[in-house]
């Protein structure tokens, strides 16, 4: 197991206790802005209600795969720093492709599936080496405290995003549906069949 490090300085760890509010914003604009949107995405490109359902069910069952590998490399790990940063930036690229597979037209239900799949895990991986490191790094004495008032931003944060993502995709979508060519809506499927 992970021995625990010599505490640090208060001046540090009130600056990481501070930083990990923005970063828990941050994640909640990430969750508001993309990981909702994958049974949309799916939806999109056309695919079944049967892929449909696997984009909201199979990421979930996969994701708890990312926490198991995380607590058996937190079990030999000196630092959980680096397992936290390795997992995030998987995550990123994970968002990055996707959103050039659909930019690019290259995307499909299938690899929409795929990368919500690995965006589950690296996330679930990031969230248990995580929450093992902030809760030694906070004191006891005000632990509860603190993660109440940063739960409280990202619940805020993530409220606001899909607020604006929602927004942003009805400002983009195109006004009328013989307009969407393409984008695997019902409408335009329902038209090609014609």
């Amino acid at each position: 197991m992970l021995a625990r490090r010599p505490s640090a300085p208060p001046a540090l760890i009130a600056r990481a206790m501070r930083l990990s509010i923005v970063e828990g914003a941050l994640y909640a604009l990430m969750v508001g802005f993309g990981e909702v949107y994958f049974a949309a995405d799916v939806l999109r490109l056309g695919g079944s209600a049967f892929q449909q359902g696997l984009a909201v069910s199979l990421p979930l069952c996969m994701g708890g795969l990312g926490s198991i590998l995380a607590l058996r490399l937190l079990a030999h790990l000196r630092q959980r720093r680096w397992l936290v940063t390795a997992s995030a930036f998987g995550q990123a690229l994970g968002l990055l492709l996707l959103a050039w597979l659909d930019a690019s037209a290259r995307s499909s239900p299938e690899i929409v599936i795929a990368l919500a799949c690995l965006h589950q895990v690296f996330g679930q991986a990031t969230g248990a080496a995580w929450s093992s490191w902030f809760g030694d790094l906070v004191p006891a004495a005000v632990r509860g405290r603190y993660f109440a008032r940063r739960t409280l931003w990202v619940q805020l944060a993530t409220c606001a995003s899909l607020i604006a993502a929602g927004l942003l995709l009805q400002w983009i979508e195109p006004a009328r549906p013989e307009d969407a060519a393409g984008t695997g809506s019902a409408e335009q499927r329902v038209k090609e069949q014609d």
